[in-house]
């Protein structure tokens, strides 16, 4: 410290009070385990820290690698330790910039980011495939039950044509397709709504109307059907019997993709993973300490 320019006599008490601060310091007796000489590291902040608290402003006062015949490593370990000050302490020419630990920015840690995110696409989309499974299964199940429904003889009531393909004869408009027709019947005084119609049912349900004869319907869960192929169609089971086969096609065939995709990459993110573990040990463990 004599050498470094300023009466090492008065500075002594402030001096051995930071020494013994870092030379106790169990983060940087990490050191030893590495090439770096922790006592002389100890000295050489102990001597910045002084000459900052003395106020020195001679670059000579702050010169540590001459003073302490610091490695570059050593150096640079101390210019890490105190980085945010490096202005205050005259650290100059520092080869090394502050370290950050591999994976918290760039493309390590994207990568990562990335994984999890398959891993949770992965997750749902097999949830969405078990989830899938069940609903076929039961609604096959249930398919196979014979539904409880009666066949009743009702009266068409009225026939109403809602949309139609209309086209002009000899400049007559003539009906070519009814799209949506409303039939309505009538069940021991009680009208109702008829579902499951044809096209070509109308003709018949026309003739009905008119002659005053009874059709013979399905009446399942309080609602009346044309044909029996309408009224099963109804059932919420053969309803959902295509959006589970869809569902489970579409999972399928994502995870089929996904998944190999995952496992290539957890063995990459093993590959990173270590190379992590290999930076950090030969990182220096800088402190911030003031």
């Amino acid at each position: 410290m004599k050498r470094a320019g300023f009466d090492a006599d008065r500075a002594e008490f402030v001096y051995e009070t930071y020494f013994s601060e870092y030379f106790d310091d169990p983060d940087l007796k990490k050191t030893e385990k590495s090439n770096l000489r922790f006592g002389l590291i100890s000295a050489a902040i102990a001597h910045l820290k002084t000459s900052k608290y003395l106020g020195l402003e001679d670059n000579a006062a702050y010169d540590i690698r001459k003073a302490w015949e610091l490695t570059k490593d050593e150096y640079d370990f101390i210019a890490l330790t105190l980085a945010d000050d490096a202005v205050i302490y005259h650290l100059k020419d520092i080869t090394v910039k502050p370290y950050e630990k591999p994976g918290k920015t760039g493309k390590k840690d994207n990568f990562l980011r990335d994984k999890k995110k398959l891993g949770r696409f992965i997750l749902m989309t097999a949830a969405v495939f078990v989830i899938s499974a069940v609903m076929l299964t039961v609604s096959l199940y249930l398919q196979r039950s014979e539904p409880n429904y009666d066949r009743v003889l009702v009266t068409v009531d009225s026939i109403t044509l809602n949309k139609s393909d209309i086209v002009l004869v000899s400049n007559q408009s003539v009906v070519i397709k009814g799209t949506d027709y409303e039939v309505l019947i009538n069940d021991h005084g009680n009208i109702e709504p008829l579902f499951g119609i044809e096209t070509d049912d109308i003709q018949y349900l026309y003739m009905a109307r008119n002659s005053n004869m009874s059709v013979r319907v399905f009446k399942y869960r309080g609602f009346y059907y044309f044909s029996e192929y309408s009224m099963l169609e109804s059932r919420l089971c053969n309803r959902l019997i295509a959006p589970s086969v869809l569902g489970m096609v579409l999972s399928a065939f994502l995870l089929l993709i996904a998944v190999p995709v995952y496992i290539f990459n957890r063995k990459k993110t093993t590959v990173y993973t270590r190379l992590n573990e290999i930076d950090e040990a030969r990182a220096p463990k800088a402190f911030n300490r003031r």
